[in-house]
């Protein structure tokens, strides 16, 4: 599985479409992970866990007419979605993964609902050795803090 696959698996779990580089690339390590793989894509990043190679994924992606990219002109987040071929693409890599396929889909499901700041606690409070580049470490320990707080910090 490579990271053009984690890409597609990740739009299609996340109802077909996401807003936000940021949160793709949270949900595509957290994918990565889940599988055992993130170890050959990711690397820490100054926001945490990073793939150099996720834009260029999306890029191919896009020309080959698996996703479309579309950018809100108000606030300048790009919006991913994938096309019938995509979501073709989408269900043909659900079938190889097998009985495995259902958690995953929960699993990611549930983090493509959540706030970004959710998320970000989420994966700062467990995957530290992709930290040490983090230029926004000190922001979001005060996110873990007001989630832990509140006892909603996910516990898998």
């Amino acid at each position: 599985m490579d990271l053009k696959d984690l890409l597609i698996l990740t739009l299609y779990w996340s109802g077909g479409a996401l807003s936000g580089l940021t949160r793709l690339h949270k949900l595509v390590f957290l994918l990565a992970e889940k599988l055992k793989i993130h170890r050959r894509y990711f690397i820490p990043g100054p926001f945490g866990p990073y793939a150099p190679g996720l834009r260029e994924a999306l890029r191919d992606l896009v020309k080959q007419k698996l996703i479309l990219e579309n950018v809100d002109q108000q606030m300048v987040t790009p919006r991913f979605q994938l096309t019938r071929e995509g979501i073709e693409a989408a269900k043909n890599l659900e079938t190889r993964l097998g009985e495995q396929a259902s958690s995953l889909k929960a699993f990611i499901s549930y983090f493509s609902g959540v706030p970004l700041t959710y998320l970000l606690a989420y994966i700062y409070s467990r995957y530290e050795e992709y930290l040490v580049a983090s230029q926004i470490k000190s922001k979001v320990s005060k996110w873990i803090e007001y989630y832990k707080y509140r006892g909603r910090l996910y516990v898998a």
